[in-house]
């Protein structure tokens, strides 16, 4: 063997993706961090989750009970065309009525009512956190009928495994070259290379397929 190939999420990481309060961001004063959980857990389905939905509910120690908070009217799920997830709810105390999108930060960015400031500082959260490592999820809320307010990106660490760098450590002695593979984020692809000691050579398949090939 001269080459071996590796899939990234669950095979040189632990594929536990986790919610990290510390290095989430919010992009007003007057949402929290802990708030804008409560609205993602709101948009999260608890049972037959997918990875993201996981996460968001392992952060809260009673998701069942934040749920409860609220009556969900509508739900859309997770969707790949739309990279979102739609929530309706009533928060039952108050009565009143929350529109919730939870989903890939580029597109929720160019969201109506998303003001240069807000743009620029979820860009630039967006690119620190991915050359971190770290996937992102935003989140807004509705405040007209076409008017939206980005509260913020969750940050969410999917860590290489504890024996995943000695291994490819132990590859490169017997003259077996590590490839990772994957279909996460340019950034974060990177980032997970340089922690695991893969060789600095980064291809991409744009840069390999070509676009017009079926």
């Amino acid at each position: 063997m001269d080459i071996l190939c590796s899939d990234k999420t669950g095979t040189l990481t632990l594929g536990k993706l986790t919610c990290i309060k510390e290095a989430s961001v919010v992009f007003h004063d007057d949402v929290t961090v802990d708030y804008m959980m409560e609205l993602a857990l709101v948009a999260s389905r608890i049972e037959h989750a997918d990875a993201i939905d996981a996460a968001v509910t392992k952060y809260s120690d009673d998701p069942k009970a934040v749920k409860d908070l609220y009556e969900v009217t509508r739900f859309i799920p997770f969707d790949p065309s739309t990279k979102r997830v739609t929530a309706v709810a009533i928060k039952k105390d108050t009565g009143e009525e929350i529109v919730i999108v939870k989903g890939a930060p580029p597109v929720l960015m160019v969201f109506s009512g998303i003001d240069a400031d807000t743009f620029e500082k979820a860009q630039a959260a967006l690119t620190e956190r991915s050359e971190r490592g770290f996937k992102t999820l935003a989140v807004c809320i509705a405040v007209d009928e076409n008017e939206w307010k980005l509260l913020g990106m969750i940050s969410i660490l999917d860590p290489p495994r504890s024996d995943t760098a000695h291994t490819v450590e132990m590859c490169n002695e017997l003259g077996v070259e590590g490839k990772m593979i994957t279909g996460d984020q340019r950034l974060i692809a990177v980032e997970v290379a340089r922690q695991l000691h893969l060789p600095n050579l980064t291809m991409f398949a744009k840069d390999v397929f070509n676009a017009n090939n079926a």
